[in-house]
């Protein structure tokens, strides 16, 4: 069974463990090396805008290129070793990676205070574009590139958001009510006074800070998942 407890910032060092991939044998890290490493990486593919895709995939192949890698070497070393594969990895996955022929381009698109409930918006570019007081109920974004996007007081109410790029964007008394935000990316996103009771928060990786603002508001089952909201988020 995977293990669902995320890393410690020690500097003790054990069996290398990342947040939903479980301990994998043999391979001897700090706590604080890998954790950094994580953090740069997520940063890396903020500022390259690595596709959902290619970024579920270096997750898979992550845990399994370090095991391999030879336990004599220095961590400096085996660090740089594995960074490398990893970026060429994601850049000959961007490169390929064929756009879906559905996939609309809301970029920048002004939307704020329209109506979408139960909208598809699977695949599509909706980066930077303004989605204030939008009702978005069990809207789908799945995939969705979503990146700087500002969904203040927006409606995400039972909302698809699994493997969206969120990624600064602006989620200011937005309500997450029930929404499935499994593996979406939300780095350097503004996150403040959002309701999120019975949210699925599995697999997002999020700061000291966010989960500070998040957990003492969690509560919840998600209807969808059936995980408890707190249990998601690793809180205490």
């Amino acid at each position: 069974m995977l293990a669902q407890e995320s890393i410690g910032l020690g500097s003790a060092r054990g069996a290398l463990s990342f947040r939903g991939y479980g301990y994998i044998p043999g391979v001897q890290c700090s706590h604080r090396t890998i954790a950094k490493f994580r953090w740069a990486f997520q940063m890396g593919f903020m500022v390259l805008r690595v596709p959902p895709f290619v970024r579920s995939l270096i997750q898979r192949f992550e845990p399994v290129l370090l095991e391999r890698l030879p336990q004599r070497q220095s961590q400096t070393r085996s660090r740089a070793r594995l960074g490398g594969l990893l970026l060429s990895l994601a850049i000959a996955l961007s490169l390929l990676q064929p756009q879906p022929a559905h996939a609309f381009n809301y970029n920048r698109a002004i939307m704020d205070g329209e109506s979408h409930p139960g909208e598809s918006f699977v695949g599509d570019n909706l980066s930077m574009s303004k989605l204030r007081r939008t009702n978005l109920q069990g809207a789908n974004f799945h995939n969705a590139d979503l990146f700087g996007a500002h969904l203040e007081e927006a409606d995400l109410t039972g909302a698809d958001l699994t493997s969206a790029t969120l990624d600064s964007t602006f989620l200011k008394s937005t309500n997450l009510t029930n929404a499935n935000l499994e593996g979406a990316y939300v780095i350097n996103a503004t996150i403040k006074n959002v309701i999120i009771e019975g949210a699925d928060f599995t697999d997002v990786l999020l700061t000291d800070d966010v989960l500070a603002e998040l957990c003492p508001v969690a509560r919840g089952t998600n209807p969808t998942t059936g995980r408890n909201t707190r249990d998601t988020l690793l809180c205490d």
